[in-house]
């Protein structure tokens, strides 16, 4: 038996909430989500430092949590965007 089930739902990607004041350059950045259907293949990680541009900082990993090394006296926004397995 063949069969074709087509994934129409898109996945579903957040970072988890960081304290909006982190006294250390190195701190630990966590992200979740979720894809009823297919599930969840792979996360990419991007971040923006004092609102600039936002850059690729983790390519297609699927943990769900890593290091991040900043510096002091600097703002970082970070950005999640997940792949189900059926791309």
């Amino acid at each position: 038996v063949w069969s074709n089930e087509i994934d129409l739902m898109p996945p579903t990607s957040a970072l988890n909430p960081l304290e909006s004041v982190i006294n250390d350059t190195t701190f630990l950045v966590t992200w979740n989500g979720n894809d009823d259907e297919s599930g969840i293949l792979n996360y990419s990680i991007f971040v923006s430092k004092n609102s600039g541009p936002i850059y690729e900082w983790i390519s297609k990993t699927s943990k769900t949590e890593s290091w991040f090394v900043g510096e002091y006296g600097n703002s970082y926004s970070f950005y999640t965007q997940a792949i189900d397995s059926v791309g």
